[in-house]
């Protein structure tokens, strides 16, 4: 596994797309300390997500993740994991070890019937659904956020996310992905 930004933007098209790609953003508490690292689908070294499909990208983050394995990917920390309505109503996030991975919600899903018995689901299990406050760009938004009672953070003012690469194994990928 390599930790790079040195990748080409087409990494994964130059290898016939034999290389998963994925970047961690750091999730810190309230004293800044980093707590976890949300995982993030990127099908090239762009710094951001360009993929229309989400659910597409959640499954493809699910498989990068048991390729690379959460210990790994997050030094040890928990891994958060973006989850669509599908990934959660088909319970894909339980390929993952719970102490390491917490589900987060899309702000997309509606929470419907069917999603908040998943989520039940998942926490009886047991797993942990945390409530986090993104896109801290300043220090004043990370104030504002901590007064309104969150206790994890992230944002570009704490850190950018930062690539991982490693070769696919097609088989896991086609358990996950349906590949």
């Amino acid at each position: 596994m390599t930790a790079s930004k040195a990748l080409p933007a087409t990494a994964a098209q130059e290898t016939g797309g034999r290389i998963s790609l994925v970047a961690r953003q750091p999730i810190l508490t309230a004293d800044e300390k980093v707590f976890g690292y949300e995982l993030l689908f990127r099908d090239g070294v762009e710094d951001y997500f360009s993929e229309v499909d989400s659910d597409s990208a959640s499954r493809r983050t699910l498989d990068t993740s048991l390729q690379i394995g959460l210990e790994t990917l997050c030094d040890g920390r928990r891994g958060f994991v973006n989850c669509t309505r599908d990934v959660l109503l088909k319970d894909y996030m339980t390929l993952l070890p719970s102490p390491l991975a917490v589900v987060e919600v899309l702000e997309s899903v509606p929470p419907d019937d069917l999603v908040l018995a998943g989520l039940k689901r998942l926490k009886e299990a047991p797993w942990r659904c945390r409530m986090l406050a993104e896109k801290g760009e300043t220090r004043g938004e990370c104030t504002a956020a901590k007064a309104a009672g969150f206790i994890y953070f992230q944002g570009y003012f704490f850190a950018v996310p930062k690539f991982f690469t490693r070769k696919k194994y097609p088989l896991i990928a086609s358990i996950v992905c349906g590949c």
